[in-house]
C-alpha cells in the first residue's frame, strides 16, 4: 500500500511539474511589443542596382532603353527586351523575350520567342522558333 501512494505521489507531482512548465511567468500586459531591429529597410533601393547595359552577362542580357538602336554581334543565350520603340540587331539567342511595345529585332538565330506586349517585329536566319501560345501580337518572319 505504502508503494502505491508513493507511486501515485509521484505521479500526481510529475503531471503538477509539467503543467507548472506549460504555464508562462508573464501576463500579457508584461510582454513586450517586438521592434525591428533598424529603421532601415532591409531591401536596397532601385538606385544601387546597376542599370542594364544589354551586356551579355552570365548569360543574359537586357535592354531596357526606350526609342534606340542596340547591337549585341555575339548574341546571348537569354535577351530580355524591357524598352520599347527600339531597333535592335543580334547575333544567336536562344530565348528572346520581348516585354515592351514596338520594337523591331533582327536575330541571326532564336529557338524561342516570348513576347509579353504589342506591335513588336522579329525577323531571323535560321530555324523558325517557337513561339508560346499567347504571344498574339507579334510578327515573326524568317529573312
Amino acid at each position: 500500500m505504502r508503494r502505491k501512494l508513493l507511486i501515485t505521489s509521484a505521479g500526481i507531482g510529475l503531471a503538477l511539474l509539467t503543467l507548472t512548465g506549460c504555464t508562462g511567468g508573464t501576463t500579457e500586459a508584461e510582454k513586450s511589443t517586438p521592434t525591428p531591429a533598424s529603421s532601415e529597410s532591409a531591401s536596397a533601393s532601385a538606385s544601387e542596382f546597376p542599370k542594364p547595359t544589354g551586356e551579355c552577362i552570365d548569360g543574359v542580357a537586357t535592354f531596357v532603353d526606350n526609342d534606340t538602336e542596340f547591337a549585341l554581334p555575339d548574341g546571348c543565350e537569354t535577351v530580355d527586351i524591357i524598352g520599347a520603340g527600339n531597333t535592335i540587331t543580334l547575333g544567336p539567342v536562344t530565348n528572346l523575350i520581348v516585354e515592351s511595345d514596338g520594337n523591331t529585332i533582327d536575330v541571326d538565330s532564336v529557338e524561342t520567342i516570348t513576347n509579353l506586349s504589342f506591335g513588336n517585329t522579329v525577323t531571323h536566319g535560321g530555324d523558325a522558333p517557337e513561339v508560346p501560345t499567347g504571344a498574339d501580337d507579334i510578327e515573326v518572319g524568317s529573312r
